[in-house]
């Protein structure tokens, strides 16, 4: 079993990767979550790089959008291992979580969909 956690090396923070996951990644959606992903093959070490990201349009307060994204952050790190068990070993995943919300959800609420979404995306 692998550790709960979520370091820098698995965070998506290459503008060229990002780029290249808005324009040619699988999206998904359920509310309030919307992941975008991509699939690769190489030898990079990190598994599953993820990005997290609000809205500051629909979000004005940086504390808001702040506790958003620390909620979708430990949501992501909690239920990583799901994610991980599904790719062989040579593939690796790009992840983007988007809160599109316009409210503030509880834990269990976000947690439950992003579930929903570990289901549709990568169990198919």
């Amino acid at each position: 079993m692998m550790k709960p956690t979520f370091p820098k090396a698995e965070r998506l923070k290459s503008r060229k990767e990002i780029a290249e996951l808005f324009e040619s990644g699988d999206t998904f959606f359920k509310y309030p979550i919307k992941w975008i992903s991509k699939k690769k093959v190489g030898s990079r070490s990190p598994t599953v790089k993820t990005g997290v990201t609000v809205s500051r349009r629909r979000w004005k307060r940086a504390v808001d959008r702040n506790r958003i994204k620390r909620l979708l952050r430990e949501v992501y790190r909690l239920n990583k291992s799901e994610i991980v068990s599904t790719l062989s070993s040579d593939e690796h995943l790009n992840i983007m979580l988007l809160y599109v919300a316009q409210e503030e959800l509880s834990f269990s609420e976000i947690e439950a969909a992003f579930l929903d979404l570990i289901d549709q995306c990568l169990k198919t």
